[in-house]
């Protein structure tokens, strides 16, 4: 067990992170923020163990250091979408959307397919950078369609970008309606 090996070895930083992660997902977030700390305080420059950090805390309401703790992973990993995410859902449930959207943002642009020179590819530590995007498109566009100053075609330009990079994969699968499209067609109703 993970409890088992700090026990023999209180060092063990992977098993700080995944004594952590465990606790993440059985909602034990009190006893994960521990780990977590515990963790942090062996090495300091763990990003993805700031950012597990903040999800423990955000867990327990503990908000504006949950955000503290995103950032730091973020300041640590600039190439992992993964805080941003986290930075713009924290946000977004403060009520706080147009503060969230450069974030949300952020992870867009990370994981787009083509990286130019010089660009380190996205990263992230939940293991689908497809689902992270999803959820990044997600934020943006439900605050886009909130924000008094979203103009149209700003609008329309997300939407765009996201049947771009979701729907335009698919579109080969779809099956052919098999509807008569011809206008001068009796129209069946019912």
């Amino acid at each position: 067990s993970l409890r088992h090996a700090i026990m023999l070895d209180p060092d063990h930083v992977r098993a700080h992170y995944n004594l952590g992660v465990a606790l993440l997902k059985v909602s034990s977030f009190d006893e994960a923020a521990d780990s977590f700390r515990r963790l942090i305080a062996l090495e300091p420059d763990h990003a993805a163990g700031w950012n597990h950090l903040g999800i423990a805390l955000f867990k327990q309401d503990q908000d504006t250091e949950a955000m503290a703790c995103f950032r730091k992973a973020a300041d640590l990993r600039p190439e992992n979408a993964d805080a941003y995410n986290n930075l713009g859902t924290a946000l977004l449930e403060q009520g706080l959307p147009a503060e969230a959207l450069p974030f949300f943002r952020q992870v867009i642009d990370l994981t787009r397919d083509e990286a130019g020179p010089g660009q380190r590819r996205a990263e992230s530590w939940s293991g689908s950078l497809v689902d992270l995007t999803f959820e990044a498109y997600n934020g943006v566009l439900l605050i886009a369609l909130y924000l008094a100053s979203t103009r149209p075609a700003e609008l329309a330009a997300v939407y765009q970008d996201f049947a771009q990079r979701f729907e335009l994969p698919l579109r080969a699968a779809w099956p052919a309606h098999t509807n008569n499209r011809a206008p001068e067609r009796r129209l069946k109703i019912g």
